[in-house]
């Protein structure tokens, strides 16, 4: 027909480089539950040792503060911090597990990651840690000490993450009460899948006129081998491609890739994830292209758009099972996929 598009003419979008190394760093470790605590503690340490060194230097005879001018005080209350605290960290985030396992069981297993993920849980555990962590340091320190002083900025220091637990305790409870509450949690579901849609999915003005590439009629397959000889026979789960730097490898190469997995698909260790087109398609090596992908053990939100939708989907699913009974958790479900598929309609 006259005016017909060619079969060779395509739609595309020019690839996008991404840092995998940066992307690895931010999930598994910016948004891991231990990097804030661990911060949170280190900071402690160093807080502990400064106070020290400022008491040290004033070396007062007496409070100003009137908060104590005993160091075995001071003692006797750094020890009943340090246990209580450690003591209540255990009461908190024991209580807290059991409601994350009966909000998995109820929901989706695959949304106790919001609550991992969580910068509340990750906190309100730094502080905790902190504070004990600077009550047991200071308290070794000052009864090690040789000089005759008031441990005054270090009462200080004390009485401040002590007032920091309370608040954090609080707004902690606050914050697991409404995180439990099923609207909110299928709203942070949601939201959390809109920069993968937006990326996965831009608006046409972004797509140009490119040429479909010609299969070649032996293509080279690249299966998911782990470079490294303890991680062999590991299967993994492919969370993110470096579009931009493998289209630049192959383009280098003469030759073109045709990837074989979608991100947050399952990768065997024999399975083909991906088939190398081109005259010389050994130019392009294995290592090559699996430096340009992202494997984990579990799968994300970060190009994997489809899986904020299984996850309300399980939740949807579980909702209108006979064990649970609860349409209308089910009708909320389905109207966040609704919000999710017209953000994409267009």
């Amino acid at each position: 027909m006259a005016g017909s598009p060619s079969p060779d003419a395509v739609r595309a979008r020019p690839a996008r480089r991404i840092s995998l190394r940066r992307v690895r760093l931010e999930e598994q470790v910016l948004h891991s539950l231990w990097f804030i605590p661990l911060c949170c503690v280190v900071a402690a340490v160093m807080a502990s040792r400064a106070a020290l060194a400022i008491d040290v230097a004033r070396n007062v005879g007496a409070s100003a503060s009137g908060i104590t001018d005993d160091r075995a005080a001071y003692g006797t209350l750094a020890g009943n911090v340090s246990a209580a605290m450690l003591t209540f960290l255990g009461v908190v985030f024991s209580t807290t597990l059991v409601a994350v396992q009966l909000a998995a069981s109820q929901y989706s297993p695959r949304i106790v990651r919001v609550f991992v993920r969580s910068r509340l849980t990750q906190w309100t555990l730094g502080v905790f840690l902190a504070t004990f962590v600077f009550a047991l340091v200071s308290l070794f320190r000052v009864e090690t000490a040789n000089d005759t002083f008031v441990p005054e900025a270090t009462v200080f220091g004390l009485f401040t993450l002590v007032a920091a637990t309370v608040g954090m305790f609080v707004a902690y409870i606050h914050g697991m009460v409404r995180l439990i509450r099923v609207q909110y949690l299928l709203r942070i579901t949601a939201v959390a899948s809109h920069d993968a849609l937006d990326d996965g999915f831009p608006e046409a003005a972004t797509y140009q006129d490119a040429v479909r590439p010609v299969p070649s009629a032996s293509p080279r397959p690249v299966r998911n081998t782990p470079v490294g000889r303890h991680h062999r026979g590991t299967p993994r789960i492919l969370q993110a491609i470096d579009v931009g730097g493998l289209a630049a490898a192959a383009s280098a190469a003469d030759c073109w890739v045709e990837m074989r997995i979608t991100v947050g698909a399952h990768a065997g260790p024999g399975r083909i994830i991906a088939l190398v087109h081109g005259p010389d398609p050994g130019a392009l090596t294995d290592d090559a292209i699996r430096g340009h992908l992202l494997f984990g053990s579990v799968r994300t939100t970060l190009q994997d758009p489809a899986f904020g939708l299984r996850q309300l989907v399980d939740t949807a699913s579980r909702a209108l099972s006979p064990a649970i009974n609860d349409p209308t958790t089910g009708v909320q479900a389905l109207e966040r996929i609704i919000d999710l598929l017209e953000r994409i309609a267009d």
